[in-house]
């Protein structure tokens, strides 16, 4: 499908993913690579530029993506397989038939595992008081693409849950305590996502314009499946706001030259990083410590 206008749309996540803009758009996950790597990683990595491109999917069962489609009951149709692995080969034989219908196949096990955490996430976004009626709204939806101009260029983004007021975004991992969640959302540039998914929706709803909420769910795939709600703070809003733009000025610019650099061909200096420095200059202040000591005494110890 391709979308000629600006707006709110409703499409599965194999149409968003292919990019339904009337020219390639800048999503999320682009302008990371151009920001992260290169504009040529950014080029491969596009379903509308790489002539060659061919969507990433894991093989690999991912609980969170099973626990996602249950939480906000819309994604790819589950097929649950009743047996215990997929060692067998008629286990093997339901798995990849559901891959070829478009389905994600999952273990009957894993399944129960996954109603677990959307059962839990859902309880924990009732018992904020700010996402309180996240589920309940007839405003709320799910999975909710806004596609929006940036000059020239097209710009998507695909968002978990909103009422156009407040934003929710899931995401799983091994560790939601909140100290370990932040360093999370901080590593994988979750605020530049923050930033990216709230200028779209400046764009299409500018009523809303400096309203919005935007809250992170962070959900452990091992039970007993415990959740943190993390929200950026005013440094990481103003740096996530300063990347996307960054990242709209080089898609302008690479767009407009249908140019797409790699790395700078230069010799980099290579820096060593202060923690490894540290350990270093601390092991030989042991060492010398250890060499004042005498030998009979070590002996001894």
């Amino acid at each position: 499908m391709l979308i000629s206008k600006p707006g709110l749309y409703e499409m599965t996540a194999d149409e968003y993913h292919a990019d339904p803009a009337p020219s390639p758009s800048l999503s999320n996950s682009v302008a990371q690579l151009l920001l992260d790597r290169s504009p040529w990683h950014a080029w491969h990595a596009h379903p509308r530029l790489n002539p060659r491109y061919e969507a990433d999917e894991s093989k690999r069962l991912d609980l969170g993506s099973v626990a996602h489609v249950l939480l906000l009951g819309c994604g790819r149709d589950l097929e649950v397989i009743q047996a215990e692995n997929f060692r067998t080969k008629a286990a093997q034989e339901q798995r990849d038939n559901a891959r070829a219908a478009g389905k994600l196949p999952v273990l009957a096990d894993d399944f129960t595992r996954a109603e677990a955490m959307a059962a839990i996430a859902r309880a924990e976004i009732v018992s904020v008081p700010a996402l309180a009626g996240m589920f309940h709204s007839p405003d709320a939806r799910s999975e909710l693409v806004a596609l929006w101009r940036e000059g020239d260029c097209w710009a998507r983004c695909m968002i978990d849950r909103t009422d156009l007021r407040t934003v929710i975004d899931y995401k799983t991992c091994s560790n939601a305590s909140p100290q370990a969640a932040a360093r999370n959302l901080y590593v994988n540039g979750y605020h530049v996502q923050r930033s990216w998914y709230l200028r779209g929706l400046d764009v299409v709803d500018p009523a809303g314009a400096g309203r919005r909420r935007f809250y992170f769910l962070f959900q452990e795939i091992d039970e007993p499946f415990a959740c943190s709600v993390l929200e950026v703070d005013g440094t990481g809003a103003t740096l996530g706001e300063r990347q996307c733009a960054a990242a709209v000025r080089q898609w302008q610019a690479c767009m407009a030259a249908d140019r797409w650099p790699s790395y700078p061909p230069l010799v980099h200096r290579a820096e060593m990083p202060p923690w490894m420095e540290t350990s270093i200059l601390a092991r030989e202040l042991a060492d010398d410590e250890r060499e004042r000591v005498p030998s009979d005494i070590l002996m001894a110890g």
